[in-house]
């Protein structure tokens, strides 16, 4: 998937400013974005060590940064320090008209 050479990352969970950028960095150029099978327009990205949810707004192209976590399948071999905002959970998460948009 390529989100293209412009884009806006909106940080919902209050992410250091690291994990923005690596984010960012990877969102650059082609990457494997993993489709959420329960919500439309949400996606796993796999960086290196972390994993980032995300939700790529088709309407405004937005790319909303919900949470991140270190990636179990490639562990880091220095700490890695995540952070999400509870309310931010896919679960709690309701973005106005999200389900009249395809992606």
């Amino acid at each position: 998937m390529n989100f293209g050479e412009v884009f806006e990352i909106e940080d919902l969970g209050n992410h250091p400013a690291v994990t923005i950028i690596r984010l960012g960095i990877l969102l650059a150029g082609p990457v494997n974005a993993t489709p959420d099978p329960k919500r439309k327009c949400f996606y796993e990205i796999e960086g290196g060590p972390t994993v980032y949810y995300i939700y790529a707004s088709p309407s405004s192209g937005r790319i909303s940064l919900l949470a991140s976590w270190a990636n179990a399948v490639r562990p880091s071999l220095e700490p890695q320090v995540t952070h999400a905002n509870p309310l931010a959970r896919p679960e709690a998460c309701a973005l106005p008209a999200a389900s009249q948009f395809s992606c």
